[in-house]
């Protein structure tokens, strides 16, 4: 069970320090949960201070600094995560690292935005085109596509390519397979360039920090393509063939952090499709696990740009309700007890195979790797406008 370790007494939210009384001891690396009315932080301990002065470990009975990487505040509990029930480590560190790449993303999106609007093209289109560059000089099909993206239908992945194609970006040598034009390939490949200078402007570590930031991942990233399948490493091995060289060190991090995006994606197919359930029937279980829907036409309202019909969520709801995963309660859709332990099943068997090549690093580069991710968010947070 979790330790509860103390309380926050104070909060400083300009340098993000939480002023924590401790009932027990803390140490460098452990995993604190602070909970309260509105407040529930996880966070792995990068900084602990007493008087301004940096120690590893902090006893009971005394007034404590704690670096946090969201506003606490006064009253919260701190309790350290239980390690024989898991490894908390690897799931905060894996919630960091999404947290990382959409800060980084804001560094370069004007050049996104720019490229979309100069070019009239739908925002999907550049995900199409990277896909494009990924499989060079092969050619894209809406097959391949939903190979990683099989929760959006094959007939909405052929539009979104023959819109490319329409704006001259791709060409359709055979029906159904696509590949980059020569003006695609030059726009794409530019807009590229352009993006990884934006992230190196941006970058707020000093070399040394960013240069060991880009180590750890890759050392992470490579783990994971050679880790005996499941899962299958298509999606990280699409990701992988965009990453650029380690300086500077910027754009590798960042797409060192897409490749574990990938990897995600095959650990979390490889654990579904298993199963034998279809895309979208993993998906409307999923919602409605989560509590963002609970009705057909909510369903249908939120994914509607996958490109299925009303009447085919209508069918896998159908089909649910005779696997016992969800009720038949009409209006107000639920999990059945079984289908909430089969849904958390496919979760815990996703953590499984996705932080099974983790293993490569220790439980001291993972705190590493921990504190320069909050560094790096913390910095860009201040330099670049939301």
């Amino acid at each position: 069970m979790n330790i509860r370790i103390g309380a926050v007494e104070h909060f400083y939210n300009a340098i993000g320090v939480a002023i924590v009384k401790l009932d027990d001891e803390v140490k460098i690396g452990d995993v604190l949960l602070f909970l309260g009315h509105t407040t529930d932080l996880t966070q792995v301990v990068c900084s602990i201070e007493i008087e301004h002065q940096k120690i590893v470990q902090a006893y009971p009975g005394g007034l404590v600094a704690i670096k946090v990487d969201e506003p606490v505040r006064v009253g919260d509990e701190v309790f350290k995560l239980d390690e024989e029930a898991g490894d908390p480590q690897n799931i905060v560190l894996w919630k960091q690292m999404g947290r990382t790449l959409e800060v980084i993303f804001l560094t370069y999106q004007p050049v996104f935005t720019e490229f979309i609007n100069s070019n009239h093209l739908a925002d999907q289109s550049v995900g199409i085109l990277l896909a494009a560059v990924s499989v060079e000089p092969g050619m894209l099909s809406p097959e391949q596509l939903q190979l990683r993206g099989p929760y959006t239908s094959a007939t909405t992945w052929m539009t979104r390519l023959h819109a490319a194609a329409d704006k001259g970006f791709l060409t359709e040598p055979e029906p159904g397979e696509f590949r980059l034009s020569r003006k695609g390939s030059a726009k794409v490949h530019q807009l590229i360039a352009d993006s990884r200078k934006s992230m190196t402007q941006a970058d707020p570590l000093d070399a040394q920090d960013a240069d060991r930031l880009a180590v750890l991942l890759q050392q992470l990233v490579q783990s994971c393509l050679m880790t005996t399948p499941p899962p299958d490493t298509w999606s990280i091995r699409l990701a992988y063939q965009l990453m650029p060289g380690l300086l500077p060190p910027m754009p590798y991090i960042e797409q060192a952090l897409s490749c574990l995006n990938g990897y995600r994606d095959d650990a979390h197919l490889a654990a579904w499709q298993a199963e034998g359930l279809t895309a979208p029937a993993i998906e409307v279980l999923t919602l409605i696990w989560r509590g963002e829907t609970n009705s057909l036409d909510g369903l249908y309202d939120s994914l509607a740009f996958r490109g299925f019909e009303r009447h085919d969520y209508a069918t896998t709801l159908i089909d649910l309700v005779e696997k016992g995963l969800i009720n038949d309660a009409g209006s107000h859709l639920q999990l059945t007890p079984n289908g909430k332990e089969f849904r958390q099943h496919i979760e815990d068997k996703t953590n499984q195979y996705f932080f099974a090549p983790w293993k490569c690093l220790s439980a001291v580069e993972k705190t590493e790797l921990s504190c320069l991710l909050s560094t790096l968010r913390e910095g860009l947070q201040t330099t670049t406008p939301a």
